[in-house]
């Protein structure tokens, strides 16, 4: 009898041991699975509040160990069999622990009661109380999927709601499984752009692509693009390497192509892809990071109008913001791979990008004011003529400390980019034009004032009008 009461006591706690293998992270996954958190603070939480729940299973599971004893289900005599809780403790341990070890989705709720119908079964000569069966264990195991959803069904529009409140607007969503690169957005958008007859192959003289993320380091990801869309031959195609002010420089590029007799019209792609280089376990970057892509087409014109600009570069601040590795000075490896967390909960490896946000804060707040109102007295302008401040948006709370610095009206300086489409490094600024203003620059003119600042360090500005556009649209990429 004693051997029998230490094998129970035994399979009593090889049960505990699985469900806290298998259910003890459920609890918690989301933490894990948003990267709110990383793997092991996830599982420091999970067991930290599956104590403190069973704590409260003192007072609140009276009821249920009843249950799981059997209780009604097989006779009473059958339930003081020393075999039966042994049988039924293994059983649903070992269920547990098979699937855990073969990563299969399992209930240790759906196993004892399993386990509770088999022993009892077998042990009982009138067998098991089918009645009982039903309405007490599989009843509830029914309902409880049921009032999960219809809970969820409820509160969502609820969370929605809250959203809204709080300026989020739009949801992303980054499909896991596709792999999404420079050459196919800047393909997909351009294609676009000739099924609707908004740009003939043809009178295409350049191609510039301004991007972090190229298809290969050779060739230039620019002559990839020229090849899917069978461009002419006669024509340059050039690759900027150039973040978060690469709109800026790209346009400086194609003015100074357009100076040249046979160059009439430039095609100008800015595309990154840079959330895959976006630890997941990093709280600060990984949720205001986005992908995209614009496309922007700059050809002569007989009217004369001054375009005033500057471009500012820093690269002591280069590891302000840096993705270590991956180059030929440091290639990607099993070891630059290896997570290292920082004193504020953050997981990256060498392979992810990096940023110190005080140093980048505190550069931005520092050099652009300066820069535009540099801009602003060689172009002869006040702050007040200029229609709208079209700028890079790392994020809301930079852009208003930024116009409060300048002396700009909120509603002048557009912020609202990073929670529709996320931070997709320079093209944010054609994404603000196109978002903000579209309709609008159909038909009408304005006076803009267009800057990018960020990696490098860099930071660039342009004050140009923008006035009858023939195509001003924000496209969902698919």
């Amino acid at each position: 009898m004693e051997n029998f009461t230490v094998y129970i006591f035994l399979a009593t706690l090889f049960l505990a041991y699985a469900n806290g293998a298998n259910d003890n992270f459920k609890g918690v996954a989301t933490l894990y699975g948003s990267g709110t958190t990383n793997y092991e603070k996830s599982l420091l939480y999970a067991t930290t509040t599956t104590a403190l729940g069973s704590l409260m299973a003192l007072y609140l599971a009276s009821e249920l160990i009843i249950v799981f004893k059997g209780k009604g289900l097989v006779p009473d005599d059958v339930i003081k069999m020393q075999n039966f809780p042994l049988a039924v403790g293994t059983g649903a341990a070992l269920t547990v622990m098979s699937a855990t070890f073969f990563n299969l989705p399992v209930s240790t709720t759906h196993a004892l009661i399993g386990a509770l119908a088999g022993a009892g079964w077998v042990s009982s000569e009138t067998g098991i109380h089918w009645d009982v069966l039903s309405k007490a264990y599989f009843l509830p195991l029914v309902a409880g999927p049921i009032l999960s959803l219809v809970l969820a069904f409820i509160i969502y529009p609820l969370f929605k709601k809250i959203r809204k409140k709080l300026n989020i607007d739009q949801e992303t969503c980054f499909c896991i499984g596709e792999k999404v690169v420079a050459t196919a957005q800047g393909h997909g958008i351009t294609k676009k752009h000739f099924e609707n007859n908004l740009l003939i192959k043809e009178e295409i003289d350049a191609l510039i692509l301004v991007t972090q993320s190229p298809d290969h380091f050779s060739p230039p990801t620019s002559h990839i693009i020229h090849g899917k869309l069978d461009l002419k031959q006669n024509m340059i195609c050039l690759d900027i390497n150039q973040g978060c002010s690469g709109y800026i420089i790209g346009l400086n590029q194609a003015f100074l192509l357009l100076e040249q007799d046979n160059i009439n019209k430039v095609v100008l792609l800015n595309a990154d892809i840079i959330s895959s280089k976006v630890s997941k376990n990093d709280r600060n970057s990984r949720p205001q990071i986005g992908d995209g892509a614009a496309i922007t087409i700059i050809e002569k014109d007989d009217i004369k109008s001054t375009i005033y600009g500057s471009v500012y570069a820093d690269g002591k601040g280069a590891d302000v913001l840096i993705i270590p590795a991956g180059g030929f000075k440091l290639p990607s490896t099993t070891e630059t791979a290896k997570l290292i967390e920082d004193n504020s909960g953050n997981s990256r490896s060498l392979d992810h990008l990096f940023m110190k946000g005080d140093e980048v804060f505190s550069f931005v707040q520092r050099k652009v004011p300066p820069m535009i109102e540099k801009l602003l007295i060689e172009a002869n302008l006040t702050k007040d003529d200029i229609d709208y401040y079209l700028f890079h948006q790392p994020n809301k709370f930079m852009l208003k400390k930024l116009a409060d610095r300048i002396g700009i009206e909120y509603k002048k300086m557009p912020n609202n980019i990073v929670e529709n489409f996320g931070n997709s490094s320079g093209s944010t600024i054609p994404i603000n034009i196109s978002y903000n203003l579209g309709e609008k620059l159909l038909n009408g003119s304005y006076l803009v004032c267009l800057a990018g600042f960020g990696v490098g360090l860099s930071w660039a500005s342009l004050i140009l009008k923008l006035e009858k556009l023939s195509f001003c649209k924000t496209i969902n990429y698919k």
